[in-house]
């Protein structure tokens, strides 16, 4: 409970969420990341978003969960291309989930590129 309460204090502190009659409303601001560097805590993010989607994997009923994959040999100007229309994906969904609706589910979205022929060399 004092961890979502923190996450809540957060949120409204930010100005990310309001308080409609008892019901959460998610307000306009837009959050901006540096996508060129990733700090350690969304490192640990991505990192527990993982551990959920296998638990979603196996446990959550199919017609509830999508997973896609693809592996491909691509060069590093695509590897750019690819990852712009990620970004482009991401706004497509949140326009989606910006039309006003009843919503009664959290549901997470992600997309991970990443070498499958080397280690990389800078974990940051």
């Amino acid at each position: 409970i004092e961890t979502t309460k923190r996450a809540l204090d957060s949120l409204y502190g930010k100005k990310l969420i309001t308080n409609d009659n008892g019901k959460l409303v998610r307000t306009e601001v837009d959050l901006d990341a540096d996508f060129n560097r990733t700090s350690h805590s969304i490192r640990i993010h991505h990192s527990e978003n993982l551990y959920r989607a296998e638990d979603a994997l196996f446990n959550t009923a199919f017609d509830e969960r999508h997973f896609a994959s693809m592996t491909m040999a691509i060069s590093k100007p695509q590897y750019k291309k690819i990852c712009h229309q990620a970004s482009i994906f991401f706004k497509k969904v949140q326009q989606i989930c910006d039309q006003p609706d009843y919503c009664t589910e959290v549901y997470t979205a992600a997309i991970q590129i990443f070498p499958q022929t080397r280690e990389s060399k800078n974990a940051h």
